[in-house]
C-alpha cells in the first residue's frame, strides 16, 4: 500500500511537471511571427465567427487583437501596432451613451481567443489541484 502511494505521488508529480512545461512554453513568445485568430465583422455573428477558428499567418506582426462592441467579439485579427504601454491587455472607450467598444491585444500564438486563456488558467488550476492531493 505504501508503495502503491509513492507510485501514485510520482505519477501525479510527472503529470504535473508535463502541464507545466506546456504552460511555459505557450507563453514563450515567437521570434519572427505570429499566429492569429482572424474574422472581420462581415463573418461575424452573435459574437462568433461564422468562418470557425480561422487563422492568419502574420509575419511582419507582433500583436493579436480581439475587438468587442458592448461586450460581444466583432473581429480578430493581427495587429502592427500593439498597445501604448507595450503590454498585453485591453483598453475599453465609450463611443456614445450605448455603445463601449473594447480592443485587448496579446503576443503569443494564436492568443486572441478567450478559449485560450482560460485553458491555460485551466491547466495550472489542475496542477495545483494535483499537487496539493
Amino acid at each position: 500500500s505504501l508503495h502503491f502511494t509513492s507510485d501514485s505521488k510520482q505519477w501525479k508529480m510527472n503529470v504535473c511537471t508535463v502541464f507545466l512545461f506546456l504552460c511555459v512554453v505557450s507563453y514563450v513568445p515567437p521570434s519572427h511571427c505570429i499566429t492569429c485568430y482572424s474574422c472581420d465583422e462581415l463573418n461575424t455573428v452573435n459574437g462568433s465567427c461564422t468562418e470557425g477558428e480561422k487563422t492568419s499567418w502574420c509575419p511582419q506582426d507582433r500583436w493579436c487583437v480581439k475587438t468587442w462592441e458592448n461586450d460581444m467579439g466583432i473581429s480578430w485579427n493581427c495587429s502592427p501596432e500593439g498597445p501604448d504601454d507595450d503590454y498585453e491587455g485591453c483598453t475599453t472607450e465609450r463611443r456614445d451613451a450605448n455603445t463601449e467598444d473594447t480592443e485587448c491585444y496579446c503576443s503569443s500564438d494564436l492568443c486572441n481567443s478567450s478559449l485560450v486563456v482560460w485553458l491555460d488558467f485551466s491547466i495550472v488550476m489542475f496542477c495545483i489541484s494535483l499537487y496539493a492531493a
